[in-house]
């Protein structure tokens, strides 16, 4: 019988549950509503993609028709095919693996908790209100027993739709309809649209934030709201500086922010977390507006070059000041140090003036404000910034470290008063801080071993991870014993050592030059070696890491009597007694960093946010990590069915060398390859023959994967679910650069095909997924995974 039907617009599926039908002489019969969307999938897989998968199916495989919708050459999705799958997804996306059976008993749980109390009363109110048919006291249908029939009887055969199917009527699928119904809306996927997020309105100058503005890690930009007759051409300009055609904001203050911008309100304070969009407020502007120029003030030297680049990128007219220079641009970058300049010729304010006098100057933005607070004890030119007031101009100031206690500091020290603020909370959620403590004059020698744990992960994933130290002399200790760059002011190729760290990843060891500017992808472990300057120092670099969404980690490595000794000395120094706080104080971390940053406290728990070390991070790692093994899992499962129908020699072989069996890999099976001298089909059948397994039952002797993640499970005297991938993945690896550093790295130490044979064999020395394999399935796995 068919199981798919359309009921009033809406796509049903029908189960029949079996096992009362011997008692009832009828089975059970289910209606589930699909939500509105993935109905649509539905219907245009069945009337689009089924039948020309059923043509390529009998055209070219030579198989034949089959009534379920999930099928392939291996047959109807059965139970355990549906578990195995049910594992790798709950695991992959909530870290805890669920079997079938549990996973019912969890949807009868949460159907129970969330959606059937809220459903039973709203569908008793509906009932309520409606006229229900009389029944008598034993419960049947007055009408029905006017006709000389049951209630049974008269719903089940007279007056049925002819589509109806057996068994199943009209009342049961309207009484079904609302609770599939509750489950989408609890699921989020009823189709109803989220209200838009409105602005509060207030009649101060200041614009707070909210909790729910904080960015989670980096959100989703909201759709865009137009709420003024430039909401076109503020449209067009975020296309264009995002260089795509989907574009938001990334929060409500930022566009808010804009918009202040954009009406030259002044003096403007933006306070938005890093990687909360900043260069956008004088990016878009020079898009938007008539002729003229916003002059953008850079705290560093080093980072001028890669911001006028990616303005430029964004088809906007940029260039860096220079001493001398006269043309004017949409967007002018000078370097902080001598922004404010007054006693030398053919100084930038004199360049500034004469755009002003041009009516050109836009307005002045200030980018890393809270420089002029932290910085000033060692960069005094800092101290003359106070001079671009002199010019008049519309005058922003940018930053995502602005303690509100030291507001009143900033503005004294900028000569602004009555500013404007925008505030969004500057809470990470996506970091993780933890506090790690080591015995006086160990510091360097603790941070060298905890860097070690991670820079292999770091070069096998081409992730990054930044150590900061305090000093230039221990910045380049450091990295002379890690064998990796270093990079601080003095340095002369910064820029060629910080690109080639983006681009091959691993670690990087550097001081505060680097905890500014820089927006890269991908840093997931950020250590300082000591205590931080301060607290406002500690989130300027710390927020570098997670700047692509992903979780990173941030561990301070301090020793015994650092803090106290630190706040003791800088007790009148209020950045510097946070920092200590967030070290030793008691509670939360992210709660008393925030406390201090947004002057409103935030916990892990309250925002949902990745746990510190003092909030259960024992729970969340451990989830985690389930979710990334059966992560990895998924892509090597993917890997081995491909190469199942390949050949994996060539798989390895012709990436290393890049040769025109690259691709041939799929046009022959491994036993058939003959395009290698040494690492033939037949030898590697061969090699098989040489490797013992050590492992007892965990391996099917034939095809060397782990039984726990065979999906047949069957041994080498039945069908293998991925025959000939294994060995032939490891016998490979012995050819090509990647293969043997993996061998190495995995703990084959000799040489010679015997050895490595009889090593493939035994027992891996780590666990890996929580499991223990043999050695050929950590090769095979490895050479996967680093593809």
């Amino acid at each position: 019988d068919r199981n798919i039907f359309v009921v009033d617009g809406q796509v049903m599926t029908v189960v029949r549950y079996h096992k009362s039908q011997s008692q009832w002489d009828k089975p059970k019969i289910v209606p589930r509503f699909l939500p509105p969307q993935l109905g649509q999938v539905m219907a245009v897989y069945l009337v689009y993609v089924q039948p020309f998968r059923e043509y390529l199916t009998l055209q070219v495989l030579g198989g034949s028709y089959s009534d379920y919708v999930w099928h392939d050459a291996q047959g109807a999705w059965d139970t355990g095919r549906l578990t195995r799958v049910l594992k790798r997804e709950t695991g992959k996306r909530l870290g805890v693996v669920l079997h079938t059976l549990e996973y019912r008993h969890t949807a009868v749980g949460i159907g129970r908790v969330k959606v059937g109390e809220s459903f039973s009363r709203g569908y008793q109110d509906d009932v309520g209100e409606t006229e229900e048919a009389e029944v008598d006291d034993d419960g049947e249908d007055v009408l029905e027993l006017q006709n000389s029939r049951t209630t049974a009887m008269g719903i089940g055969n007279y007056s049925v739709p002819m589509d109806i199917v057996k068994h199943l009527s009209v009342r049961s699928i309207d009484a079904f309809r609302p609770l599939s119904v509750a489950w989408h809306r609890f699921l989020g996927v009823d189709g109803s649209a989220a209200k838009p997020v409105e602005p509060s309105r207030t009649t101060k100058r200041r614009i707070s934030n909210s909790t729910s503005s904080a960015l989670v890690g980096l959100p989703k930009e909201k759709e865009v709201r137009f709420a003024d007759p430039r909401a076109d051409a503020i449209h067009r300009g975020l296309q264009q500086v995002l260089g795509k055609q989907d574009v938001g904001f990334r929060s409500v203050e930022q566009e808010q922010a804009l918009h202040a911008v954009l009406e030259k309100q002044t003096p403007l304070i933006v306070v938005l977390p890093t990687g909360g969009g900043k260069s956008l407020l004088f990016t878009l502007p020079a898009c938007v507006e008539e002729a003229g120029v916003t002059v953008v003030v850079v705290p560093y030297r080093a980072l001028i070059e890669d911001l006028v680049e990616r303005i430029q990128q964004c088809g906007v007219e940029c260039m860096e000041w220079k001493h001398g220079e006269n043309n004017p641009a949409s967007v002018v970058v000078v370097s902080a140090d001598v922004a404010g300049d007054m006693q030398s010729a053919g100084n930038f304010l004199g360049y500034a003036r004469m755009l002003k006098a041009k009516g050109l100057l836009h307005r002045m933005v200030i980018d890393e404000c809270h420089l002029v607070l932290t910085a000033r004890h060692w960069r005094e030119n800092l101290l003359a910034m106070k001079n671009l007031r002199l010019l008049g101009s519309p005058m922003v100031m940018l930053t995502a470290t602005l303690p509100p206690l030291r507001e009143g500091e900033l503005e004294a020290s900028m000569l602004v008063r009555h500013a404007t603020y925008i505030r969004a909370s500057t809470v990470r959620p996506n970091a993780r801080y933890f506090v790690s403590w080591c015995q006086r004059d160990k510091l360097e020698e603790t941070a060298l071993f905890m860097c070690r744990r991670w820079a292999e992960k770091l070069q096998r994933s081409r992730q990054k991870g930044v150590v900061y130290c305090k000093s230039k002399a221990q910045c380049e200790l450091l990295a002379t014993e890690l064998g990796c760059a270093h990079y601080h002011a003095d340095v002369v190729d910064r820029a060629e050592r910080l690109q080639a760290w983006v681009e091959k990843g691993g670690m990087i060891v550097a001081t505060s030059a680097l905890g500014t500017g820089v927006d890269f992808a991908g840093i997931v472990y950020i250590l300082h070696v000591g205590m931080p300057w301060s607290m406002s120092d500690f989130a300027q670099a710390s927020g570098r890491g997670g700047r692509g969404g992903e979780p990173f980690e941030v561990v301070v490595l301090v020793e015994q009597g650092e803090v106290e000794k630190a706040m003791e000395r800088e007790k009148q120094d209020i950045d510097v007694l946070a920092m200590g706080q967030f070290l030793i104080g008691s509670g939360c971390r992210r709660e008393l960093m925030s406390s201090y940053l947004d002057q409103r406290g935030q916990s892990c728990g309250e925002i949902g946010a990745a746990g510190c070390d003092r909030c259960g991070e024992g729970e969340e790692v451990w989830m985690e990590e389930q979710e990334k093994w059966t992560r990895e899992w998924a892509v090597v499962e993917e890997a081995f069915t491909e190469l199942r129908e390949g050949c994996a020699i060539c798989w390895v072989v012709g990436q290393e060398f890049k040769t025109a069996e690259e691709e041939q890999w799929r046009r022959h099976k491994a036993m058939q390859c003959t395009a290698w001298e040494r690492a033939l089909g037949m030898q590697a059948d061969g090699f098989r023959a040489k490797m013992q397994d050590r492992m007892v039952k965990n391996n099917c002797r034939r095809c060397w994967v782990s039984q726990r993640y065979c999906a047949t499970g069957e041994g080498m005297d039945k069908r293998c679910q991925w025959p000939n991938v294994v060995v032939p993945l490891a016998f490979a690896a012995r050819l090509t650069r990647n293969g043997i550093r993996a061998m190495g790295e995995l703990g084959f130490a000799e040489t010679g095909d015997e050895a490595y044979a009889g090593w493939l064999g035994k027992r891996h020395g780590k666990e890996i997924w929580g499991q223990m394999f043999s050695n050929a399935m950590a090769i095979a796995i490895r050479l996967v995974l680093e593809r």
